[in-house]
């Protein structure tokens, strides 16, 4: 039996890349690639962008705006743009 994947949501962290503003993150570990990719696309269409995903395809951290609803791209000068 496969280990389901480990998901930890961190709200209000900051921007990954300064910390600031109201920003979450998605923690998500997996023992399986498999698991890490079904939990990233189901992430991606809840409106999580990946920050950052390790080689092995077995971790990653995601980040979105607080409460964001709809498409966007990052913009670290003014925050984000909706898309």
């Amino acid at each position: 039996m496969t280990t389901p994947p480990t998901i930890e949501v961190v709200r209000a962290a900051g921007h990954p890349w300064n910390n600031k503003g109201p920003w979450d993150r998605l923690l998500v570990s997996s023992t399986t690639q498999s698991g890490l990719i079904e939990v990233l696309k189901l992430a991606r269409e809840r409106f999580w962008n990946i920050w950052i995903q390790d080689d092995d395809g077995l971790r990653a951290v995601l980040y979105k705006p607080t409460g964001i609803r709809q498409r966007w791209k990052d913009n670290v000068r003014d925050g984000y743009d909706i898309i």
